[in-house]
């Protein structure tokens, strides 16, 4: 393949490799929502056989075209490069082993710079604290009871709060948020009233269970609690295999919505799409995009861009205190490969591990390739032994499952300094089945027949 094959208008032609020809559209953002003119969405070429060399010297047409370097980061395993300029805003990524390169124009994010900002808050505390909140879970009643959601927590040193998704509609219960705020306030030793600073939330994927409860919290406490930053990378449905007749009820009537109510709900926040390589620091966590759904475009022998929304979910280490944490969202052994392909195990082992889709499925070459000592399960304790006894026997096999922790059994705190858990608390959790009579007023909109 030749330069002929290149597609990304109003970039330099990229020389080196081998082009593959298929223009690659990437969905929506925060901002826009999910219902651009294909013109007008982010868009991805990817460049096989390509050098270390071949990346630079692209990197250097892309200064001398007159785009100005932004965010940079060499790791070991790929070198990450942000460009602006013509009204642009471009990311660019080389992966060392796999020897392929991806030439984004991203129509969606605010820059590396904007979205970081002025975070010069103090580092007020003296350590970290994880919390995996327990959410109810039972057998699946639509609108009542679920077996999917999670959520995690991390309070930095400078007192603000990292989220990471949140549950389905049926686990937003008064008694349920009234312990969440409690819990936050004392996390951050805020008192009744005073206000919490969310210094980003992040999204794995565009899952329902992985939204509703943080975007009715925010809708419900918007008063009390300021969120900066919102971090995600969803692809457009048509990419993820969503049937054309669940399109309009999933784009326009939930996705588009979804991003309405954050609008509205977290009017300051800066939103940047999630992308390979990118890596930050606040107050102490630093966060690593390890892969998004742009790492599996077509990389399969079925001729698809992807298997499911699942598999779209971005994979995202945090680190704290000596210690980290993987969030794997709701991945799938085609996560596992390209995780594999790129990745040598010790870069992206970890010491908490988040075990992916409420272990719905066994992902053996994703537990077999991590370490951690520790892992977090999004899941209730009667679906795993009645269903999902097989997926929890390969976690048995490949971890200490004295260290398992259930998201139905209990939220738990862990209090991390200088790379000692110093505290572990545990508390019950909090509600129950939904209660349309009372817990209605909770939701941002009717559940939809696309769950």
């Amino acid at each position: 393949m030749t330069c002929a094959n290149w597609k990304l208008e109003g970039l330099p032609a990229y020389v080196g490799g081998e082009i593959n020809e298929r223009l690659i559209l990437l969905g929506g953002g925060l901002v826009e929502g999910f219902d651009k003119a294909p013109e007008d969405e982010s868009m991805m070429q990817v460049i096989d056989r390509t050098s270390e060399l071949d990346f630079l010297a692209y990197c250097e047409t892309l200064k001398a075209e007159g785009f100005e370097p932004g965010f940079s980061n060499d790791e070991p395993f790929g070198l990450f490069r942000e460009f602006t300029g013509k009204g642009m805003l471009v990311y660019t990524y080389f992966m060392k082993r796999a020897g392929q390169t991806r030439v984004i124009i991203d129509r969606s994010s605010c820059s590396y710079a904007e979205f970081m900002g002025e975070d010069d808050a103090p580092q007020t505390r003296e350590d970290t604290e994880l919390m995996q909140y327990g959410l109810y879970y039972a057998d699946p009643i639509k609108g009542i009871a679920s077996t999917c959601g999670m959520l995690y927590v991390i309070r930095t040193r400078n007192n603000k709060l990292f989220l990471v998704d949140g549950g389905e509609g049926a686990q937003c219960t008064n008694e349920s948020f009234n312990e969440l705020i409690r819990l936050l306030r004392e996390m951050t030793g805020t008192s009744e009233g005073e206000q919490m600073v969310i210094n980003c939330w992040f999204s794995t994927h565009s899952h329902n269970d992985h939204m509703d409860y943080f975007i009715n919290f925010v809708r419900k406490y918007h008063d009390i609690v300021k969120v900066e930053r919102i971090l995600f990378n969803f692809t457009r449905p048509e990419n993820a295999g969503m049937p054309p007749e669940m399109l309009e009820l999933y784009v326009h009537k939930y996705l588009n919505g979804a991003m309405a109510e954050l609008r509205k709900y977290c009017p300051d926040a800066k939103y940047m799409k999630a992308h390979t390589g990118q890596k930050f620091e606040l107050g102490g966590l630093t966060a690593q995009v390890i892969q998004t759904h742009e790492d599996l475009a077509w990389d399969n022998e079925d001729g698809r861009y992807i298997a499911g929304t699942n598999t779209t979910s971005t994979l995202l280490k945090l680190s704290f205190e000596d210690k980290s944490l993987m969030i794997l969202g709701d991945c799938e052994e085609d996560n596992g490969r390209i995780l594999r392909k790129f990745y040598l195990p010790e870069e992206v082992s970890c010491f908490y591990l988040q075990a992916a889709h409420h272990l719905a499925n066994k992902i053996e070459n994703i537990y077999s390739y991590i370490s951690a000592d520790t892992v977090l399960i999004p899941q209730g304790r009667m679906r795993i032994h009645r269903i999902r006894r097989e997926h929890y026997g390969i976690l048995c096999a490949n971890y200490d499952r004295d260290k398992f922790h259930l998201e139905g059994d209990y939220t738990i705190h862990f209090r991390v300094k200088e790379g000692q858990e110093h505290e572990i608390t545990y508390y019950p959790v909090a509600g129950g089945p939904f209660n349309p009579k009372q817990d209605i007023g909770n939701l941002w909109l009717v559940r939809h027949e696309f769950e």
